[in-house]
């Protein structure tokens, strides 16, 4: 049996009809249809995504009752590159662009609940290097290190850094393909991800949010100049933040509430 990972894993909520994506609950029902020690080949071109989704198709390629091969395509980063490594066997072709690097996440809230998401991030990212580890027979240490400095690997280079074991030459040579154009290519990739758009919007939503809202230095003084003005002079000029709050505090507490929404708090690797 032969199944496709493609896309980002996990679909977002703010996914579009047109993007692509794998689900751990879409691959499970495909992997069900398998005969318990049927042989799987899973091929991968992803530039990765949710971290949970991707521990539950790795586990469920473990779990797998007959050999297994996991073959790399053109890309597969953050996320796709720890399934990869469930195969009993991994493959990737002369030209596969593969990536690993640490795990990231938006947090909102008080000091100790940034704390806490730092200590789930790290705690994830332990958790993806014993992953590569069991298969390249790298040290921890080493694995951390590629991992921090957000590491690519073209091709035979996977081969001679443990990631996989064989490389399949590709069909057609593509002349004039250099490592700096994959890289290229991989990196607009990841950057078109739904999540990658996302975090773009919401990092622009809560600048604009936060400039603002930044105002509380001038609450007093403007809390003053409220008082004295005119409801006509009002209309004239713009509002402060003291005065918006006085006048319109539904409208405060609503941009505030949007400002939290806006940071997604999503492990995303």
């Amino acid at each position: 049996m032969e199944i496709h990972v493609v896309g980002e894993i996990g679909r977002p909520w703010y996914a579009r009809e047109d993007d692509e994506f794998t689900t751990a609950s879409g691959f499970k029902k495909e992997l069900a249809k398998a005969a318990p020690n049927e042989e799987l080949t899973v091929h991968i071109n992803s530039p990765g995504g949710n971290v949970y989704e991707g521990i539950e198709i790795y586990n469920a390629i473990k779990g797998h009752r007959g050999p297994s091969t996991t073959v790399a395509g053109a890309l597969a980063a953050s996320m796709a590159s720890v399934i990869f490594m469930a195969g009993d066997s991994r493959k990737a072709h002369s030209n596969t662009v593969f990536m690993i690097h640490n795990s990231r996440g938006v947090a909102w809230g008080t000091k100790k609940e940034m704390l806490q998401k730092a200590s789930v991030l790290g705690g994830l990212d332990k958790t993806m290097a014993r992953m590569y580890l069991k298969q390249t027979g790298k040290s921890l240490d080493e694995l951390s290190k590629l991992m921090a400095d957000e590491t690519y690997l073209f091709g035979e280079e996977l081969v001679e850094e443990g990631f996989a074991e064989e490389i399949i030459d590709a069909e057609e040579d593509v002349e004039g393909i250099t490592r700096e154009m994959a890289y290229a290519l991989a990196i607009e990739t990841i950057n078109n991800m739904p999540s990658a758009r996302a975090a773009k919007a919401n990092r622009a939503q809560l600048d604009e949010v936060a400039a603002f809202l930044d105002m509380d230095s001038l609450a007093e003084e403007g809390q003053e100049r409220a008082s004295s003005r005119t409801e006509e002079e009002s209309e004239e000029g713009p509002m402060n933040l003291a005065e918006l709050k006085q006048k319109h505090p539904d409208l405060v507490a609503q941009l505030q509430e949007e400002a939290k929404k806006a940071a997604v708090n999503e492990e995303r690797s």
